[in-house]
């Protein structure tokens, strides 16, 4: 009888600590960042996070919801999409003389780094084109999530910075770091950038 009831015990324990893994339904784990803890820590475990100082404010999901990335591909390039929220702008970066066929095929993104100030990169938020003078994408980490022996998504983590210009004046975009999943439903063909 012991063991039968720790096994439930364990059981229940265990599933009290699932969470569903449909990227629509992840939500935020928050954890501060310790240096500097309005931003969330920099993490490779896919905790759908993702933070910046953007001018004089903060462009965070952790006091605004679930962050979320949007990967879209064409014959020639990949648009990589951050949104802190629903109703946020969107940082969006255009990875050029890249492409991939499936969403295991992101992994190639694994340790890259992209100077952003190169005239093929590109850079916007929403539907503002930035003028980049310095700045940097770095994937750090690009991985398949397999659940059941199945890949569910990929989980891209990595840093941005950023300073340039746009028609609206400057834009400072500092200790930038994503850690978010990306399942099937937002990995799309022709993803306009």
């Amino acid at each position: 009888m012991l063991r039968f009831t720790i096994l439930l015990t364990t059981l229940f324990f265990f599933c009290a600590c699932t969470r569903t893994i449909g990227t629509k339904d992840l939500g935020t784990v928050l954890v501060p960042d310790p240096a500097d803890p309005q931003l969330p820590v920099y993490s490779e475990t896919g905790l759908n996070t993702l933070g910046a100082y953007y001018n004089n404010g903060l462009w965070t999901s952790s006091s605004n919801g679930s962050g979320y990335i949007v990967v879209g591909y064409k014959a020639d390039s990949i648009v990589i999409g951050l949104r802190a929220a629903p109703g946020l702008f969107q940082l969006k970066f255009l990875i050029p003389k890249h492409t991939v066929g499936t969403l295991e095929d992101l992994v190639f993104l694994n340790d890259s780094t992209f100077d952003l100030s190169n005239n093929d990169y590109k850079v916007k938020i929403d539907t503002g084109l930035i003028n980049v003078q310095s700045g940097s994408l770095s994937i750090k980490r690009c991985r398949k999530l397999v659940i059941n022996n199945a890949v569910s998504g990929v989980i891209i983590s990595g840093t941005f910075d950023l300073s340039g210009t746009r028609s609206n004046g400057p834009v400072i975009l500092r200790k930038g770091r994503f850690d978010l999943v990306v399942g099937k439903d937002r990995f799309v063909y022709n993803y306009w950038f």
